[in-house]
């Protein structure tokens, strides 16, 4: 009788544990659906900074903490305009704002900093974004209008640095890219690509699937750390379908293994997802 109240009470025990770890898990996953965007943002910072400091100095990494942000872009043009060139500068700070190009020279040891597995892509969703307007006066935001945003306003945390300026000097090198005009009722996505080239300065690598996609009807702006003046704009027009040769030059843009910098891209979330860069969760080792 005393064994079975032994086995009694460590059943109950047992029981009781559990059913405290499970409600504990159930109120720290309810606290993390509920945690806002800045804790979000600042969480992933703060992590690859940490991984960062460990991969200096060689010590036990620490995972990295993000994963992707979903957002509903509303408001006039200018406000949409807004909205975006910020979220894209916030990837950038996210991602340690190109500093740890520097630190770390070394494209594989900038990928174990930002906990990026090496694959077909080297690339990160910060954000999605869903405009969330049935119209926007005026019409399509073209890519160069947008690019042209990016290049003229002020970062609206950083009073006389321009968007543009803020990706490609602030921290370390960078660049951008706005690859599609922006539509209602459309989704789109930041995206973070991690430089993955030895070499820095070794060319244009991104010239030859963006002549692709320029032929077959598409606008594209673009900057580089050697700060081509507004960028490169070529001036066409696209719907939002991927035909089988766009869909190639994505996977191209979005996959190549010659990035020689780091950079933040806008582009629709079906481009994105046809170029294969669809990673929503750096879980670290």
């Amino acid at each position: 009788m005393n064994k079975r109240g032994d086995v009694m009470a460590v059943i109950i025990a047992t029981v009781a544990t559990l059913t405290a770890f499970i409600l504990i898990t159930m109120t720290i996953v309810g606290f993390q659906a509920k945690a806002d965007e800045k804790a979000a943002e600042n969480l992933c910072r703060n992590s690859i900074a940490f991984r960062a400091q460990a991969t200096v100095s060689g010590t036990a990494l620490s995972p990295v903490l993000c994963k992707t942000i979903d957002k509903k872009i509303s408001g006039d043009r200018q406000e949409i305009k807004d909205q975006l060139a910020y979220l894209m500068a916030r990837c950038w700070w996210m991602m340690g704002e190109g500093k740890y190009e520097e630190i770390l020279a070394n494209p594989e040891l900038i990928r174990k900093a930002l906990g990026v597995h090496r694959g077909e892509n080297d690339c990160f969703l910060c954000y999605t974004a869903l405009i969330d307007e049935k119209e926007i006066d005026g019409g399509l935001i073209p890519t160069n209008e947008m690019w042209n945003y990016l290049a003229e306003k002020d970062h609206r945390q950083i009073k006389g640095k321009k968007y543009i300026d803020y990706i490609q000097n602030y921290g370390g090198p960078g660049t951008a890219a706005v690859m599609s005009p922006i539509a209602p009722q459309e989704a789109y996505g930041i995206v973070f690509m991690a430089k993955n080239a030895q070499e820095s300065g070794s060319g244009y690598w991104w010239s030859t699937p963006l002549a692709a996609l320029s032929a077959l009807g598409a606008t594209i702006c673009i900057a580089t750390v050697a700060c081509i003046p507004a960028g490169l704009a070529l001036t066409f027009s696209t719907g939002f379908f991927v035909t089988s040769a766009a869909g190639a030059a994505y996977r191209d843009f979005y996959g190549s293994d010659e990035r020689d910098v780091s950079m933040v891209t806008l582009d629709h979330l079906k481009a994105i997802e046809t170029g294969g860069c669809i990673v929503k969760d750096l879980g670290g080792e």
